[in-house]
Formats: C-alpha cells, structure tokens, sequence
C-alpha cells in the first residue's frame, strides 16, 4: 500500500511500513506480513511519531505531546506483555506493532486492534486496571491479538477475542497475583452467565459478539486447566 499526503501530515497504514518526504509530500508505504483482512488509515499533523526495538519486536508509536502514556513508557509494558505470553507460547508474530491516537474517538481510551496498530482515543488514563470496571489489562488484550490475528474459520472472532481475553488473565496473574486473576475470571463467568447463556453461541454468533470474550476466554482457560501448561502450551504453539 502506498498513500501520499501533504508532509504536514503523519500517517500510519496500521501495518509495518517505511515513508519519506521529498517536494511537500510525506509517501507512506505499509507492507503486510500475513493475510490482513482489515486495513485503516489514521492521520493526524500534530503526532511526534516514534520508533524503538522491543526485544526484537519494532515499536512505533503515533501520539501527540498531550497523550498520557510516552513512548518509553508503552515499550516497557509491550516487553513485560510479549515477556509473559512469550515464554509460553513462543514469538511474538508478527514481529511490528503501533500505538495510535486516534483523536476522532475523542475522551476514550484503549479501544480496538486494526491489523498491527493498537488504537486510543485521546484519554487513555490506564494500561490496566483494578477499579469498578476491572480487573482488566486492555493493553494486554490488545498486544496478544498479534498471536491469533490471523485467526481463519467459522470461529475465528472466537480465536481472535477469546484468545486475547485469556492473555489478559496471564498478564493480570503475572503482574499482579493469583487472586488478581481469579478475579479476573469470575468476572467473565458472571458476565457470561447474565448475558449470553442460553442465547447465543459462538458458531451463532460470526460477529464480534461479547460471547467470544466471556465463553471463548473460558474455553480456552478450562482446556489449560484439563490438560496442564505443559500440553496446552504446546498445542497453541503448534497453531500459532
């Protein structure tokens, strides 16, 4: 993909990609390194893009001054998560990943992944939290998603959101305790059982409904109960 605008805008193509500037035009040029089935342009003149090496992963990050969380800060939290997931389950793949602030989404924070970006709005007040709304670690959910993007299949939202919804209960445990977690999980149950049980199913279900976050999560938490880290881990190797 190779989008040109004027070089007072920034530009990210939500995929690994190199640019330049010559004559007033910033030239854009995003490469794909798996199957994408979602492409976003996001742009913005008042980013201070940034770009690091995360353990051998390239980190960018496309923000304002303003946004709450810099860019040294974002690269020590996606070390700690690809650190976690990593030692289990192998990579991370792919090996890019973008923060973006999307200012167009206004006073939200953490939000969505579109391909290898992580997407903001301009308040993004927490990585993780423990609150009325927590357990959760968003920015977990959101970097695990490179483990199963590519996910294909009547159950691919399943692979995709249950997946990253499990990540987070490791990333939880792992940085802030068991019960933390055990929390965490009781949350989803409860949250599964008042909203879609009896209702909908996951192969009912292609959308990204919440029942892939809830139900999906667990199916993936009771099959590492059953069979031991040892076997799981590498059964999701294998897949992944």
């Amino acid at each position: 993909l190779t989008v040109r605008v004027p070089a007072a805008y920034y530009l990210t193509t939500t995929l690994p990609q190199t640019e330049s500037v010559a004559n007033g035009v910033r030239t854009v040029v995003g490469r794909t390194e798996y199957p994408a089935w979602l492409l976003s342009l996001i742009y913005d003149r008042d980013w201070h893009p940034m770009s690091s090496d995360v353990d051998g992963v390239r980190f960018e990050t496309f923000t304002t001054s303003a946004f709450p969380f810099g860019h040294d800060t974002l690269a020590a939290a996606l070390r700690r998560v690809d650190r976690i997931l990593g030692a289990r389950f192998g990579g991370p793949t792919p090996k890019y990943v973008a923060v973006v602030e999307d200012r167009l989404l206004g006073k939200r924070g953490l939000s969505v992944r579109m391909t290898d970006a992580v997407i903001s709005g301009s308040d993004a007040a927490y990585l993780d939290e423990s609150g009325i709304r927590g357990p959760s670690a968003v920015f977990g959910h959101e970097v695990s998603h490179a483990w199963t993007m590519n996910a294909t299949g009547p159950a691919s939202n399943m692979l995709r959101e249950g997946w990253a919804t499990f990540s987070e209960a490791l990333v939880l445990g792992a940085e802030h305790g068991p019960d933390v977690e055990a929390d965490f999980w009781n949350r989803l149950r409860n949250g599964y059982m008042l909203g879609s049980e009896g209702r909908l199913s996951i192969l009912g279900n292609p959308d990204n409904g919440g029942v892939h976050y809830s139900k999906g999560a667990w199916i993936f938490h009771m099959f590492d109960l059953m069979l031991g880290d040892s076997a799981f881990d590498r059964g999701m190797r294998e897949y992944i």
